[in-house]
């Protein structure tokens, strides 16, 4: 789902299993309520230079680039669910082993998901939130302004 440069209003529904974006925001207005999304690729939803207001959303099996990834816009997550966002991630190598067979290594890293993600001078409000058996909770970097207030986060992997 692309929004560029619009105002929406969204009530209920779901958006899950993209391989890619879930929900791009691009300079619009983006207000969502009780929405569900999950099992994206990349982004749950992406905040591009617009103003989000999300309340009542669940948010699950967050991607590593986050739930929600808010870039140079403004964003409101209120009375919210982000609840079993442990993605895991599989590295395979496989090499020949010089007498006709192959020897494969294979890691896997648990962990990787982030539920809000608040970079390049954003403004970033988290009030009255739940997060459950996470991995990543919230990243802020690079100028960003943020609120976090009344959030509850239990069972979290990382940090």
């Amino acid at each position: 789902m692309s929004l560029w440069e619009c105002n929406t209003q969204w009530t209920g529904g779901a958006i899950t299993g993209s391989e890619l974006i879930g929900m791009l925001n691009y300079a619009g207005s983006l207000q969502l309520v009780g929405t569900t999304h999950g099992d994206h690729g990349a982004f749950g939803l992406w905040n591009y230079e617009g103003t989000a207001y999300i309340t009542g959303a669940t948010f699950t099996d967050s991607p590593s680039d986050g739930g929600i990834s808010n870039y140079t816009g403004a964003l409101t997550v209120e009375s919210s669910t982000f609840v079993d966002n442990v993605a895991t991630y599989t590295y395979e190598y496989s090499y020949d082993d010089g007498n006709g067979g192959t020897v494969t290594y294979a890691y896997e890293y648990s962990h990787q998901s982030q539920d809000v993600v608040c970079y390049s001078a954003t403004s970033c409000e988290l009030l009255n939130n739940t997060f459950s058996n996470g991995s990543a909770g919230v990243q802020v970097s690079y100028s960003s302004n943020v609120l976090i207030e009344g959030n509850t986060w239990t069972d979290y992997q990382r940090y």
